[in-house]
């Protein structure tokens, strides 16, 4: 009897462990397949990112398209390693007061408006390597009043105290949150129409992607060279605006464009960056997404039609809060692949 029962104990505690073991067997296998199945998935959405990116990617810098409604003319900015700066230290400026006009809409008082000319600089820079590994397509030029007119019926520009008129000039008095429904508002409609593949969309470019096509490869303070006596065959700006009594943003491609083809990246309208304000943080595709809580600000960049040549630099930055419009506050569009 008890031989019995042992055997009967030996018997149950096998058949169990061969349960276990199947079902062990089982469970590793699911997982080992869903495991599997979730690689190949990954790997076939990145094939298809892949796919998606080399039919749409450009060959060659400054290689152009207009496939889109608009016919805003877009300049490929292939992908590349370069360097970028943070300055570190104090400006000193000679500050005068300049016949500047009060914002209307702005948010903010400003009692005694003034404008600093720049005089010397003691500073700090911070070369920062940057590796963009995929290429882009950048507005050849700033968004025109027209092409804003088309896609967000409205003329922010109207009715100012410096006002100008014509349609080819850049839309100004934008603002970053407008700038951003502008890229918003485009990239919904060529979507609907199938002119724009998945993976691709229309947005402000960020910091980094700005100052590689303004530089275009170049290594120098601006995209044409050092001598910033020339910069008027390039842009438009204090030099060259004040004298004439014309303080504001000129029309678009009316100067010599860089070694890519873009017009306008020094001078004329302050244009708007994706990234929030900070220290550049270099490496790959580098971007600031989050918000500084001192400096809750977005990036500028190109310098303007009334700045001093120094702050028309390929590397020169500036930042404004994202709500705000004055008269030099303009933008350009970047077409790139969704992150």
């Amino acid at each position: 009897m008890d031989r019995h029962r042992k055997i009967m104990r030996w018997t149950g505690s096998a058949a169990l462990s061969a349960i276990t073991a199947v079902f062990a067997f089982v469970t590793l296998s699911t997982a080992d397949e869903a495991t599997h199945l979730n690689s190949r998935s990954n790997a076939a959405s990145s094939l298809d990112s892949k796919l998606a990116y080399t039919r749409f990617a450009g060959e060659n810098a400054g290689q152009e398209r207009d496939d889109n409604g608009l016919k805003l003319k877009f300049v490929w900015c292939p992908p590349g390693l370069f360097t970028m700066e943070n300055r570190f230290g104090t400006e000193m400026h000679l500050v005068r007061p300049m016949p500047v006009e009060k914002p209307e809409n702005d948010d903010v008082a400003i009692d005694d408006l003034t404008e600093a000319i720049f005089v010397d600089a003691r500073i700090t820079v911070q070369p920062v390597r940057v590796f963009l590994k995929r290429g882009y397509w950048l507005g050849k030029y700033e968004v025109t009043r027209a092409e804003w007119q088309d896609v967000m019926h409205t003329e922010p520009w109207a009715n100012r105290k410096i006002a100008v008129e014509g349609r080819d000039f850049p839309a100004t008095y934008v603002s970053w949150n407008d700038a951003t429904e502008f890229c918003r508002r485009l990239t919904a409609e060529e979507r609907k129409v199938g002119r724009l593949p998945v993976g691709w969309e229309y947005t402000l470019p960020t910091d980094a992607q700005w100052e590689r096509a303004c530089r275009a490869n170049s290594k120098t303070e601006f995209s044409f060279g050092d001598d910033q006596s020339v910069l008027g065959d390039y842009a438009w700006f204090r030099g060259n605006t004040r004298g004439r009594g014309e303080p504001f943003p000129h029309q678009v491609g009316q100067k010599k464009p860089n070694q890519w083809g873009l017009f306008d990246m020094h001078g004329n309208a302050l244009e708007w960056c994706r990234d929030w304000w900070g220290t550049v943080p270099g490496g790959i595709e580098p971007e600031t997404t989050q918000a500084n809580p001192m400096w809750p600000n977005k990036v500028q960049r190109g310098g303007d039609s009334s700045r001093d040549a120094p702050a028309c630099r390929s590397s020169a930055r500036d930042m404004s809060a994202p709500e705000l419009r004055k008269s030099e506050f303009g933008f350009r569009v970047a077409l790139s692949t969704v992150h």
